[in-house]
């Protein structure tokens, strides 16, 4: 007598079951790191474009170019920032400290030199206060943990 198997049993079933949750379980934190990853370039590129716009406004406007320049005082050379809040900071070397904060990240640095993602910070890891992007004194920048 001869069987005829046209369905799959519950052995396979559950094999092809198991082996597709090893292969979610595997992507998935994969695809989050790539996210945050993309997240922090973009702060980054932002962190650049604030300073390149930070100089050209104080070429621009060489009688109003302060050491701390804030959103406001570049809101006109900038379009397409992630965020509202940010500020920069003239060194005394003539560079640029950048203060850049979104909803999930926090950078603060020269985008010359910092410009790798262990420089962007994730919100949430801060442990001092960032509510003072628009009124800080100079030199007077939180620590980052």
């Amino acid at each position: 007598m001869i069987k005829n198997n046209k369905g799959v049993t519950l052995v396979e079933l559950l094999i092809v079951i198991v082996i597709l949750g090893i292969i979610a379980a595997i992507s998935i934190p994969a695809v989050g790191r790539i996210v945050e990853n993309s997240q922090k370039d973009a702060v980054i590129a932002d962190a650049t474009n604030i300073r390149n716009q930070a100089n050209l406004f104080c070429t621009q406007n060489t009688d109003s170019c302060d050491v701390i320049l804030t959103s406001v005082d570049l809101e006109d050379y900038l379009t397409g920032i992630a965020s509202n809040d940010y500020s920069a900071y003239r060194e005394a070397d003539g560079s640029w400290t950048v203060a850049i904060l979104t909803d999930e990240f926090f950078y603060q640095g020269n985008p010359s030199v910092d410009n790798n993602r262990e420089s962007v910070f994730v919100r949430s890891d801060l442990t001092t206060d960032i509510t003072w992007l628009d009124t800080t004194t100079p030199g007077n920048y939180p620590t980052t943990p």
